[in-house]
């Protein structure tokens, strides 16, 4: 199962990804997929017009192949500056990772 997570060594209560598995359906464990922790983010005004307002999904994927497991999910470490946005606004974007 993956999932957000409160980075538990932050003050500032940043995010992480994680994943909770097992081998044996008995016994789970919980291991950080993210390599950087990112804010929760409240996007208001939307960056969409035409999706409904203040909505951000969240979006987390893991699937595995037998040998490899692969993870895709949102968050919004990014920022993107421009002549909307002068003094930068947070960009949610989609990530992937592989084990």
């Amino acid at each position: 199962m993956l999932y957000y997570s409160i980075a538990p060594t932050r003050p500032n209560r940043l995010l992480d990804v994680a994943v909770l598995d097992s081998t044996d359906g008995a016994a789970f464990r919980a291991r950080r997929i993210t390599n950087r922790s990112f804010q929760g983010v409240l996007n208001i005004q939307q960056f969409d017009p035409l999706i409904a307002p203040y909505y951000m999904g969240d979006y987390l994927a893991n699937i595995s192949d037998g040998r490899r497991q692969y993870f895709a999910w949102g968050d919004n470490r990014d920022r993107v500056r421009n002549w909307l946005y002068p003094n930068g606004r947070h960009d949610p974007n989609v990530y992937f990772a592989r084990r």
